[in-house]
């Protein structure tokens, strides 16, 4: 099996993170929401038991691409490690708007094996009864500015309700 599917029947998807360290804007205390956050959806992927973990990109960034606070990234990544390892590797992100730049954290990330981003994750399903796997899920890791690119269509599956899913 490719590295970009895997065999499972639940996803979690989150959204537009923003994790920094610099960022202060109207809240009290930004960065303690950050680790809040990194903790509640850590406690979510334990209790879920997800095959799979989906960010929808900006996991990083409000207006930065690079997080400047060593200790903070640190936290980051080991609350992405616990994930990788609660999912057997499965973490896999959008590039987003605040992901861009010379070389992101985004980059970073992906470059460490943290996080994946291929331009689709194929979703398997197993039947017991047979043991064969088949093609239940496509999902679409479409990067910002990238909209209009061609998508590369589920192919046949023998499972009826098979279907396509854009991220992005």
């Amino acid at each position: 099996m490719a590295d970009n599917s895997f065999i499972g029947n639940k996803v979690l998807v989150f959204g537009d993170l923003h994790f920094s360290s610099t960022f202060t804007g109207k809240h009290k205390n930004y960065t303690e929401e950050c680790y809040y956050n990194m903790i509640k959806i850590r406690q979510i992927v334990e209790k879920e038991k997800p095959s799979a973990v989906f960010f929808a990109g900006d996991i990083n960034g409000v207006n930065e691409q690079n997080v400047s606070d060593r200790q903070f990234l640190m936290r980051e990544l080991q609350w992405l490690d616990h994930i990788n390892k609660l999912t057997k590797g499965h973490v896999y992100s959008v590039k987003g708007n605040h992901d861009f730049g010379t070389f992101s954290d985004f980059d970073f990330l992906v470059g460490l094996g943290y996080i994946k981003n291929p331009k689709h994750v194929d979703m398997y399903y197993k039947d017991l009864s047979t043991g064969e796997n088949s093609l239940q899920t496509r999902f679409h890791l479409v990067k910002y500015g990238h909209e209009t690119d061609k998508l590369a269509p589920l192919a046949k599956s023998k499972i009826p309700d098979a279907c396509d899913i854009v991220l992005g």
